[in-house]
C-alpha cells in the first residue's frame, strides 16, 4: 500500500493505484490546497494542505473563502521539528467563517493565543494543538476532543502548592503523548525540596504517555511514578539538570524505553543497578555532565545502538555485550573496560575522549570499526602504536577514517600504526610531532584526504612523493610545515599558516586542481605565476591574506571556474586585466580596501554577485551586467549610486537583494532618483542607512512576490509604506531602529504601524517575536 521514500525517512510513497482509488472514493468532498482544481466548492467538506515551511501567509488560503461547508482544516508538515508561523489573520478572519468546522488542527504552528472569534465555531468537535485557549472556549458545546498531544508546563517554581498542580488533572488526559515539566534554571535556598517533590508527584500523567522530560527539578529524589512499570508506553525519557537528586528512579522497569538521556545531574552519585539490568529495548543511552556518578554501566544491553558518555569522571564505562551497538562516544570517564566478547560485530563508529585508564584493551575486539577518533588519550595512543600487534591499530582491518587530536608529547607515529585501507587521516594539536614518517604515507595506497592542524613542530609531511591516490590536503595552523603538492591533487585547503609566503615552490598549481582555499596566511605573497594550465579549477576562495597584492593572470582560461570569493585582503590592488571566465556563477569581493580595477562583464551565467565594503572600486554597470543575477549584495555609495542610475529594474531575475551603507537616502526605494525594484524580488535586507526615514509605498506596492524583509541599523527609520506591505510578505525583522519599535506594538490603539504588519506571520523586533507574551512571572496553570 505504502512504500518508504528513498529521499526522506519522514516520507512515504503511495502506489498510483491506491492514490487513484482514494481520489475516486473521496469524490468532490476532499480538497488539497495544492491542487486548486475543484469547481464544486459547495461540496468540499475536508481540506488539507502542505505547510510552506517557515511561514504560511493569508494569500495561501484565499481559495478557501469559497468553501462554505468546510468541516476539516488540516495542515501537513513534511519533516523537521522547527515551529512554523501562520498569519494571525487566518485565525481571526478566515477560520471563524467556517461555521460548520468540526476538526481544526494547528499542529506545529507557533501560536501564543487563539482569538476570541474561534469560540463562534459551535460545531467544533476536535481542536488539535492549541497553546492558549480563548476565553470563549466555553461556547464550544460540542467540543469532544481537545488534543494537547505535546504539553510543556514551564515556570513550575511559581506553583504555590501541590493542590494547584493537581488541578492540571494530567492523570485524566488520555490523549497526552509527550510531557515536558520544567522549573526555573536558578536553584537557590528559596526552592523547597519537599514542595517540589509533591508538585511533581501531583503532575503524574496518564499512563498512555510516550515521552517525558523533567528539567531543573529541585527535589532530592523523584516520586515513585517516575519509572513505575505501569508506564509501559514510555519510549523516551529525559532527566536534565535535576541537581539535587542523588539517585535515579527505577528506570529499568520501563519495558518500552528506547531512548534515555541523563544530563547535568551534578548531585547524582548512584544508580539502582538491579533495575538497570533490564532495558531490553533501549537503543540510545546518553549520560552527560554527571561528575559524581560512580560505578559501572550495566553488563548486558542487547538492543543498544548508540551510547554517549560525557564528563562523568568517576564513572567506569564497561563495553560488555553490545551486539547491536554501532556508535560509541566516551568523553571523560574514570576508566574504559573492554570486558565484552571477543569481537563487536556491529560497532562501526568509535570516539574516545579524555579517558584516564584503559583495561583489557584489544584492537582485535573492534575489527569492524570504520571511523575512529582518539582525543587526549595520550597513554592509549602510545600503547596502541608501540604495543603488540594484536593491540595496535593494524588489527582494525576495516578502518577508513582516523583522527588523532590533542596528544602534546607525541613525537612520531610508527609505520605499524597505519593501514592500507585508510582513506582519511586527520592529525590535530600534536605540538611535539615532528614527522609522519614515509612509511605512514606510502603504506596508505588508498589515502585520499590528509588533514593536519595545529602541529607546530611538524616540518614535513613526507620526504618523498605523496601517494598518487591523494586528492585533498587540508593544512591549518602549522607554522613551519613544508610540502610538495602531488600532481593528482584536486582540493587544497591552507589555513592559519602565518609563515607561508609562497603557496608552491614550483610556482604552478597541479593541473587537475579543482578547489583552492587559502585563509589567514598574512605573509602569503604569491599563489602561482598564472592559471594557464589549471583548466579544471572550479572554485577559488581567498580570505585574510593581507600581503597578497594580485591574483594570478589567466582567469579567462578557467573555463570551468564557477566561484570566486576574495575577502579581507587589505593590500590587494587589482584583478588581472582580462575579464572573468564565461562560466562564472558566483563572484564575491569583500573588505578589500585598496582594490580598484575590477571588470565583472556581461555573462549570462552570473547568478550571485557580492561587492561589499570595497570603497576603492570604480563601478561602471553600464559596461554590462547580466540580467540573470538572482542574488545581489552591495555595500557603499560607490556601488549603490551607479546601480541606481543604471536601474535595479534591469535585474529581471533578481530574487534576493542586500544593500548596506547608503549615506543620504531618506526613503527606500529612493523615489527622488526614480529607483524601481524588480518585481521578482522575494527577499530584501537593507542596513546602515543613517538618514533613512521611511519605506516608499510606490516602491513596495508592485513587489507582489516579496516574502521576507529585514531592516537593520537605521536610527531614523520610523515609517512603513503608507498602504502597507504586499500580502505576500511572510517574515519581517527589524533591528536597531529605535524610533520604530514602539510604533509596532500589537493591538488596537497601541502602535500606529501595527495595522500595516498585522497580517505578517512572523514579525521579529530586536530579536523578539512580536507575539510572544511580555516577560512576567506567570503560573503555568
Amino acid at each position: 500500500m505504502h512504500q518508504k521514500s528513498s529521499s526522506s525517512k519522514y516520507k512515504y510513497v503511495m502506489l498510483d493505484l491506491v492514490h487513484d482509488l482514494a481520489q475516486w472514493a473521496s469524490g468532490e468532498t476532499c480538497f488539497r490546497l495544492e491542487d486548486r482544481q475543484s469547481n464544486v466548492f459547495g461540496k468540499v467538506r475536508y481540506s488539507s494542505y502542505m505547510s510552506s515551511g517557515h511561514c504560511d501567509g493569508m494569500d495561501k488560503f484565499k481559495v478557501l473563502d469559497k468553501f462554505e461547508n468546510l468541516r476539516t482544516f488540516l495542515p501537513i508538515f513534511i519533516e523537521g521539528l522547527i515551529p512554523s508561523y501562520i498569519s494571525p489573520m487566518v485565525l481571526s478572519d478566515l477560520l471563524p467563517k467556517f461555521k460548520k468546522l468540526r476538526v481544526l488542527s494547528l499542529r506545529r504552528y507557533y501560536i501564543t493565543e487563539v482569538p476570541i472569534s474561534i469560540g463562534c465555531l459551535r460545531h467544533l468537535r476536535d481542536c488539535l494543538h492549541l497553546l492558549k485557549l480563548p476565553s470563549s472556549i466555553g461556547n464550544l458545546v460540542k467540543l469532544l476532543h481537545l488534543d494537547i498531544e505535546g504539553a510543556n508546563l514551564l515556570r513550575l517554581e511559581n506553583v504555590i502548592d501541590s493542590q494547584e498542580a493537581n488541578e492540571a488533572m494530567l492523570r485524566e488526559k488520555k490523549g497526552l503523548k509527550f510531557l515536558q515539566l520544567e522549573w526555573g534554571a536558578e536553584l537557590d535556598d528559596s526552592r523547597d525540596k519537599a514542595r517540589e517533590m509533591n508538585i511533581l508527584d501531583m503532575l503524574q500523567p496518564h499512563r498512555n504517555v510516550k515521552g517525558l522530560a523533567v528539567n531543573f527539578y529541585g527535589g532530592a529524589k523523584f516520586p515513585s511514578w517516575v519509572g513505575d512499570p505501569s508506564f509501559s508506553n514510555i519510549v523516551f525519557l529525559i532527566l536534565q539538570n535535576c541537581k539535587r537528586c542523588t539517585s535515579l528512579p527505577t528506570l529499568g522497569q520501563l519495558c518500552s524505553l528506547k531512548d534515555l538521556t541523563i544530563v547535568g545531574m551534578s548531585g547524582l552519585r548512584s544508580r539502582n543497578d538491579e533495575h538497570l539490568q533490564a532495558f531490553p529495548h533501549l537503543r540510545k543511552l546518553s549520560i552527560k555532565k554527571c561528575p559524581k556518578l560512580s560505578g559501572r554501566l550495566p553488563n548486558h544491553l542487547p538492543s543498544l545502538e548508540k551510547i554517549a558518555i560525557t564528563e562523568c569522571m568517576q564513572l567506569v564505562v564497561s563495553l560488555p555485550s553490545l551486539p547491536a551497538a554501532c556508535k560509541l562516544k566516551i568523553d571523560g570517564c574514570k576508566r574504559l573496560v573492554c570486558d565484552g566478547p571477543s569481537e563487536s560485530k556491529s560497532l562501526s563508529n568509535m570516539t574516545l575522549y579524555n579517558i584516564s585508564e584503559f583495561e583489557n584493551w584489544s584492537s582485535q575486539k573492534f575489527q569492524k570499526v570504520e571511523h575512529l577518533k582518539i582525543v587526549g588519550c595520550e597513554g592509549f595512543i602510545n600503547e596502541i602504536c608501540l604495543g603488540k600487534p594484536l593491540e595496535g591499530l593494524q588489527s582494525l582491518t576495516c578502518l577508513k577514517d582516523l583522527l588523532i587530536r590533542n596528544c602534546p608529547t607525541l613525537v612520531s607515529l610508527p609505520k605499524a600504526c597505519f593501514l592500507s585501507n585508510l582513506s582519511e587521516i586527520t592529525i590535530e594539536d600534536c605540538n611535539a610531532l615532528t614527522s609522519l614518517t614515509d612509511g605512514m604515507i606510502h603504506n596508505n595506497a588508498r589515502l585520499e584526504v590528509l588533514r593536519i592542524k595545529g602541529c607546530h613542530s611538524l616540518t614535513s609531511i613526507s620526504r618523498g612523493q605523496l601517494p598518487s591516490s591523494l586528492k585533498a590536503i587540508e593544512i591549518n595552523n602549522c607554522q613551519i610545515l613544508q610540502y610538495q603538492l602531488p600532481v593528482t591533487l584536486k582540493r587544497l585547503d591552507i589555513q592559519m599558516c602565518s609563515n607561508f609566503m609562497v603557496l608552491t615552490s614550483e610556482c604552478q598549481l597541479p593541473e587537475v586542481l579543482e578547489e583552492l582555499k587559502i585563509v589567514s596566511c598574512p605573509k602569503l605573497e604569491s599563489i602561482a605565476e598564472t592559471f594557464f594550465d589549471n583548466a579544471r579549477l572550479r572554485s577559488i576562495q581567498i580570505k585574510d591574506c593581507d600581503n597578497l597584492r594580485s591574483i594570478p593572470k589567466g582567469l579567462h582560461n578557467l573555463s570551468y571556474l564557477h566561484c570566486i570569493s576574495i575577502e579581507h585582503c587589505q593590500n590587494l590592488v587589482s584583478f588581472p586585466e582580462d575579464l572573468l571566465p564565461g562560466a562564472i556563477i558566483e563572484f564575491s569581493v569583500q573588505n578589500c580596501a585598496k582594490l580598484k580595477g575590477l571588470r565583472v562583464g556581461m555573462f549570462n551565467s552570473l547568478q550571485d554577485l557580492l561587492l561589499w565594503q570595497c570603497p576603492g572600486i570604480q563601478f561602471f554597470p553600464e559596461e554590462g551586467l547580466s540580467a540573470n543575477v538572482a542574488y545581489l549584495g552591495i555595500s557603499g555609495d560607490n556601488i549603490y549610486k551607479p546601480l541606481v542610475t543604471w536601474g535595479f529594474h534591469k535585474f529581471t531575475s533578481l530574487t534576493a537583494l542586500c544593500i548596506n551603507g547608503c549615506s543620504d537616502a531618506v526613503s527606500f526605494p529612493d523615489e527622488e532618483k526614480g529607483m524601481i525594484l524588480p518585481t521578482s524580488l522575494t527577499w530584501i535586507i537593507i542596513s546602515d542607512f543613517p538618514k533613512l526615514e521611511r519605506l516608499s509605498s510606490k516602491g513596495f506596492q508592485n513587489l507582489t512576490s516579496l516574502e521576507s524583509l529585514t531592516v537593520m541599523s537605521c536610527p531614523n527609520f520610523n515609517s512603513f509604506p503608507e498602504v502597507g506591505f504586499p500580502s505576500s510578505l511572510l517574515s519581517l525583522s527589524i533591528e536597531g531602529c529605535p524610533l520604530l519599535k514602539n510604533k509596532c506594538k500589537k493591538g488596537k490603539g497601541k502602535g500606529q504601524e501595527w495595522p500595516k504588519i498585522a497580517h505578517v506571520p512572523y514579525v521579529n523586533i530586536d530579536g523578539k517575536f512580536i507575539y510572544d507574551p511580555e516577560e512576567e512571572a506567570l503560573c503555568p496553570f
